[in-house]
């Protein structure tokens, strides 16, 4: 949004100078999904144009630091105080590290409460609490935490260090300082409660915060603190939802759709709780959508051997050494795996999916879904046994919750080409992307999605909901395909009449698809407009500030 009279400039005239980034994740030291491409890419381009960009994250295990650290804080925290060094990476972040919070057996970016017999996201919680306790103490006691402008936090994870800036008065230059708060995915809220205690961990609100806690939740705004679901718990995306001067999401149709309450009948994820919180939000003017970016040089057909693109000539037939190299790759490294001979896996479509294996992003796949006439029903009967009846290979690459139900439904129709790499690749996954034809994305909702502009950087084309950033990306029948969901059958009929005529138009209308992937190469959604979007908003704040 950019009412009358924001400015869309920036300069050296203007009061706009550092902004603090605060996240879970940042691309090279700790990624699990698109945040930490925001997080690396948009302090990047904000650089770029001039801006004092702070970035900090946690100190996972295996982060490169550099030596020594720059400090070590002394943060209050459980009723405890623990000692986390500060420390700058080659790569640009400041970490903030902790022997008790963030190593030993907490030593991925986040942690499978539930495999350990916990509540939902009650070791993540503590951890992140921790981490937003040590950027306030940062903020009063090191220099290179002065002069701040603009916090930007990003989702639930950073959600209390909102709170604390507005609700505790531990930092007074939080307190003086506008926030941003960025919303990646609102299916995570990390819910905990706020009264309790465990042997071994610290599982609510007034265990991590024994000192600030009472006074916060005996401040006049404290009830934007709570679930609207579940009153006895705290909710830090609300929080900072209710607390920030702006909030935006990573795509304009997801934040129109997160005003909306959910419809699970009709498959439609909309504010998961908060709409109505969302909707205040949007009705002052206050929320926005501004679409993730993708990094163009990093993703770029021309760089690859033999380079590909849509100025070249005979460029289909450069992607498909590249397909053939994937079949060799696969049959050389990959033994488990049942390959069709290579010139019918040549010849044939190829489709993929690399990612989280998630509910949101591939539960469509186990629906019930009915076969051709004459046909058993194997592997269940599912969209995934339809898929294979039809003329295509399907490579998936990727972990996550839906992991061991696809795994048996893939075993179960034992087709050469139909297979799950049940890991995360990344090198594999550039592979995929250079090399297939087509690109499934059957999400349920799709904040922004960020393999969609892979794949169509690549001439491959997405197979996709219409949902979230996928619409605001995708032009049906142009750079990709689009289906329109409804209730589950509906929904998974609408996603394979979409393949069929994917797949149609390639073998019947080899130009038509030719021009289809060369506009989808060609598009663009680059960071620099993105980038200026946010500082529209930083200004919009600093000004509103005063």
């Amino acid at each position: 949004m950019n009412p009358a009279g924001a400015s869309s400039r920036f300069g050296p005239g203007t009061r706009l100078r550092k902004v603090l980034i605060a996240a879970a994740e940042y691309r090279g030291l700790a990624k699990v999904g698109g945040l930490a491409d925001v997080t690396a890419d948009l302090s990047a381009t904000l650089r770029q144009k001039g801006l004092d960009v702070l970035v900090v994250i946690p100190e996972y295990p295996g982060i490169p630091v550099e030596s020594p650290p720059l400090a070590s804080l002394t943060v209050p925290f459980a009723g405890q105080v623990f000692q986390a060094p500060v420390s700058r990476t080659p790569a640009g972040p400041v970490v903030i590290g902790s022997d008790h919070f963030f190593s030993g057996h907490y030593d991925s970016v986040y942690v499978d409460s539930s495999s350990r017999g916990r509540g939902p996201f009650e070791d993540d919680a503590q951890r992140f609490a921790f981490f937003c306790r040590a950027i306030a103490v940062a903020c009063e006691c090191l220099p290179l935490f002065d002069g701040i402008d603009i916090l930007h936090c990003h989702d639930w994870h950073t959600g209390l260090l909102v709170a604390l800036a507005r609700l505790s008065g531990i930092s007074p230059q939080l307190t003086r300082t506008g926030i941003l708060f960025t919303i990646h995915n609102l299916d995570y809220q990390g819910i905990r409660p706020i009264h309790g205690t465990a042997h071994d961990s610290y599982p609510s609100f007034l265990s991590w915060f024994p000192d600030l806690g009472p006074g916060m939740l005996a401040h006049p705004a404290a009830g934007v603190l709570t679930d609207p679901r579940y009153p006895h718990c705290i909710n830090p995306m609300r929080a900072a939802i209710r607390l920030s001067d702006r909030v935006n999401t990573v795509s304009p149709t997801y934040a129109r759709e997160i005003t909306l309450p959910d419809a699970p009948g009709r498959s439609f994820s909309g504010g998961k709780g908060l709409e109505a919180d969302l909707r205040t939000l949007d009705s002052a003017g206050y929320l926005s959508g501004i679409l993730n970016g993708l990094d163009y040089e990093a993703h770029d057909p021309m760089r690859l051997e033999p380079p590909f693109g849509p100025d070249l000539p005979d460029w289909p037939a450069s992607k498909l050494r590249h397909k053939e190299r994937l079949w060799q790759f696969l049959a050389a490294n990959e033994p488990a795996l049942q390959l069709p001979p290579i010139e019918r896996f040549l010849e044939s479509p190829l489709a993929t999916t690399v990612g989280r294996l998630a509910r949101q992003k591939a539960s469509l796949l186990l629906e019930p879904a009915p076969l051709p006439p004459g046909l058993s029903p194997v592997g269940n009967g599912t969209v995934l046994a339809a898929l294979s009846h039809k003329d295509l290979n399907f490579l998936l690459l990727g972990t996550g919750e839906l992991l061991d139900p696809i795994s048996r439904s893939l075993n179960d129709l034992s087709r050469p080409g139909f297979a799950l790499i049940p890991r995360f690749d990344a090198s594999l996954a550039a592979m995929l992307y250079q090399a297939a034809d087509l690109f499934l994305m059957p999400s349920d909702f799709e904040p922004c999605g960020l393999s969609q502009l892979i794949s169509m950087r690549f001439g491959t084309i997405p197979i996709a909901s219409a949902v979230g950033g996928l619409v605001d990306t995708v032009q049906s029948g142009s750079t990709g395909f689009l289906f329109q969901t409804g209730s589950r059958s509906e929904s998974a009929a609408a996603f394979l009449a979409a393949v069929d005529e994917a797949v149609h138009l390639r073998k019947n209308r080899p130009e038509t698809w030719r021009r289809m992937q060369e506009d989808a190469m060609r598009a663009r959604f680059g960071w620099d407009r993105s980038a200026q979007q946010y500082l529209d908003l930083y200004s919009q704040i600093v000004s509103s500030k005063g």
